[in-house]
């Protein structure tokens, strides 16, 4: 039986995968470690702003939010907005629902005028972007 070789970018989506069972079998080290490791990978051979990057930066957010490590999640929201807004555009579905869920960030963090003032701007750009 002749093996198939695996390419490093399908080697890093398995292990981007391996990372969300990690924490969603609640082995939030493991996906942690994991995930940081795939985001480096994915450093080495794609652009900051390609969307590729951007995915997996999107999947290490949730595994920081899952695993209660809320200001790294934030610091990390805050940094893939501006990316996402400057790579998609501000009314973008996916820039506006980081946008929107950033502001639920600010809110774990009890910041509260900033969760209200970030959310009400995102309710603004998703009533804009259907025309309402």
């Amino acid at each position: 039986m002749e093996i198939a070789q695996v390419s490093e970018p399908d080697l890093i989506a398995t292990r981007a995968t391996l990372a969300v069972v990690y924490c969603e079998a609640g082995r939030h080290e493991e996906a942690l470690e994991t995930q940081l490791a795939v985001c480096e990978a994915t450093e080495r051979t794609h652009d900051a702003d390609d969307p590729k990057t951007l995915d997996y930066k999107g999947v290490l957010l949730s595994v920081y939010t899952n695993t209660g490590r809320i200001a790294p999640a934030l610091e990390l929201a805050q940094d893939l907005l501006a990316r996402k807004t400057r790579v998609y555009g501000a009314s973008n579905f996916s820039t506006l629902a980081l946008e929107a869920n950033t502001s639920i960030l600010y809110m774990k963090l009890r910041r509260y005028a900033e969760a209200e003032d970030l959310a009400r701007v995102a309710l603004e750009k998703f009533r804009a972007a259907e025309g309402g």
